[in-house]
């Protein structure tokens, strides 16, 4: 629809639905291209071992989760922002200290 406004015409014509396939197929090519070895990569093993870790035990304060999984507070941040972005977990007080938990 965008290409036929642009093109200032009343209908989608082939022309159009071509174009507009070709950047949808672009933007699948793209995103395959980023996220290539996802599955495999670091980022995604601290993930899990994160998630794991909290069916386990439950909700816990950030420092007695670093420490049990042996990183940084800056790497469990780095981890933890996206999974709650994503709905996985959340932060909240625990006590009088802040924590993590799953949702």
């Amino acid at each position: 629809m965008l290409y036929a406004c642009q093109d200032c015409c009343a209908t989608i014509r082939g022309k159009d639905l071509h174009r507009a396939i070709r950047v949808g197929k672009f933007l699948e090519q793209s995103i395959r291209a980023i996220f290539h070895g996802y599955a495999n990569s670091e980022g995604r093993k601290k993930e899990e071992h994160l998630i794991d870790y909290l069916k386990k035990k439950g909700a816990l304060p950030y420092r007695d989760i670093y420490r049990a999984l042996n990183m940084s507070s800056k790497e469990l941040m780095d981890i933890a922002k996206p999974l709650a972005q994503a709905g996985v977990i959340c932060f909240r007080k625990i006590g009088t200290k802040d924590g993590i938990t799953l949702l």
